[in-house]
C-alpha cells in the first residue's frame, strides 16, 4: 500500500486495527498531518474520550495545556468520578484556569460530609463570596 494522502493513513490504520491514534501517527510520519499542535490536540481529545480510570484522566490533565478545553473537560470528569473528599480537594488543587470549575468543585465539597476544618478553609480561601456564605451556613448547622 502506498501512503500519499490522509485517507491512505486511515486505511493503513484500519488494517493495523488501531484506527484513530495510529492514523494520526502515520499521517505525522509521512508529513501529512495539519501540524504538530493539531495532531497533539486530536490525540489528547481521543485519550480524554477513551479514558476509563481516574489515573488515565490525571494523565490527560498532566499532558494538556493549562486553560485548554481538554484540561477543563478532564477536570470535570475527574470531579464527576471523585468519590472522596480527598479526591475532590486534589482536583481543586489542580484547577488553575476556570473559576467556574473551582466554584463547582468547592460547592461539591461543601455538599458532602465536610469537616469543620474544611469549611473554615473554604471560608478563608473564598472571602466575601457565595462559597464563603455557604461554608459559613454549613458551619453554623454543625455547631
Amino acid at each position: 500500500m502506498k501512503i500519499r494522502t490522509k485517507r491512505d493513513c486511515s486505511k493503513a490504520a484500519k488494517l493495523i486495527g488501531e484506527e484513530d491514534i495510529t492514523a494520526l501517527i502515520i499521517a505525522e510520519a509521512f508529513g501529512l498531518s495539519e501540524n504538530e499542535e493539531v495532531t497533539k490536540r486530536k490525540a489528547m481529545r481521543l485519550k480524554l474520550e477513551t479514558a476509563t480510570s481516574q489515573k488515565e484522566l490525571w494523565e490527560v490533565l498532566d499532558e494538556s495545556s493549562r486553560g485548554s478545553e481538554i484540561e477543563l473537560e478532564a477536570l470535570k470528569k475527574l470531579l464527576e468520578n471523585a468519590h472522596t473528599q480527598e479526591e475532590r480537594w486534589a482536583v481543586l488543587s489542580e484547577t488553575y484556569a476556570s473559576s467556574e470549575i473551582k466554584f463547582k468543585i468547592v460547592r461539591e465539597i461543601i455538599s458532602h460530609d465536610t469537616s469543620q476544618d474544611e469549611l473554615v478553609r473554604i471560608y478563608r480561601e473564598n472571602p466575601l463570596s457565595e462559597l464563603s456564605e455557604e461554608a459559613l451556613r454549613k458551619l453554623c448547622e454543625i455547631l
